[in-house]
């Protein structure tokens, strides 16, 4: 009986203890679509190893300009992306692997589609660069991509109507926004109603959410979104939920 419970600590260290992690104040670089992962040797011209864990990457991807800045700063400041850098295994015990992702598409003058993903893994020392490497190829699926995003812009488009009908929870109903409130609001810890169009802010949608992939287990996916659009019932529930199914292939 004793060494069953004697077992039992060993099994979960792995995923408790800290790892040797790709990190350092000048640990970041900038890619092309068109270049491949660094190795390992070249990433320690400017980076460093630090014990902790997670092991974490955050990439900003750029489609428009097809370009990735990819940095391993464990304290990476929160205002690089619309979701804050943070562990993301405290909800999720069971994984080993986790990327949240958060898409950010805009439409003003011109659209502007950029996805930022925060990569953490807790598979081994260094397991960071491993996984880079194995997700970069859907990284920078530009095709794949571009025909997804395509589909958001017929949610944000610039509407020449004085008026649109939104969702609104006050009354749990669609109403009319006036003149001046011209445009549909909704997020998730706030109500949908109608807002004032400023042009000087563009229509936007900002989606988050974590995803694992087999033989990992999620238990919190952590859904946020914000959006702001100028299409009929464009922040209804139907919807939210029509965005984020063109989500899936991520």
């Amino acid at each position: 009986m004793l060494s069953v419970f004697t077992f039992i600590p060993l099994f979960f260290l792995p995923f408790s203890c800290s790892f040797s992690c790709i990190g350092g104040p000048q640990c970041y670089l900038k890619l092309g679509f068109d270049q491949v992962v660094p190795s390992s040797r070249k990433f320690l011209e400017t980076c460093s190893t630090i014990k902790v864990s997670p092991c974490s990457v955050f990439l900003k991807i750029d489609y428009d300009n097809q370009i990735v800045n990819i940095s391993f700063e464990s304290s990476l400041n929160s205002t690089e992306s619309p979701s804050p850098l943070i562990d993301l295994f405290v909800n999720n015990q069971r994984a080993s692997t986790i990327l949240r992702y958060t898409v950010d598409v805009g439409v003003h003058v011109k659209n502007k589609t950029q996805l930022y993903v925060l990569l953490q893994c807790r598979t081994g020392d260094r397991c960071t660069e491993k996984e880079l490497r194995h997700f970069w190829p859907r990284f920078i699926s530009l095709n794949d991509r571009q025909n997804s995003f395509i589909h958001f812009y017929q949610y944000l488009l610039l509407n020449s109507s004085n008026t649109i009908n939104c969702s609104q929870d006050q009354i749990n109903q669609t109403v009319s926004c006036s003149t001046v409130d011209s445009k549909c609001w909704a997020s998730t810890d706030a109500q949908r109603k109608c807002i004032k169009n400023n042009e000087k802010h563009s229509n936007y949608f900002i989606y988050s959410y974590n995803k694992v992939h087999e033989p990992n287990q999620l238990t919190d996916e952590h859904v946020h979104y914000r959006l702001a659009c100028q299409v009929n019932n464009c922040n209804s529930n139907e919807t939210i939920k029509k965005v984020s199914k063109i989500l899936d292939k991520y």
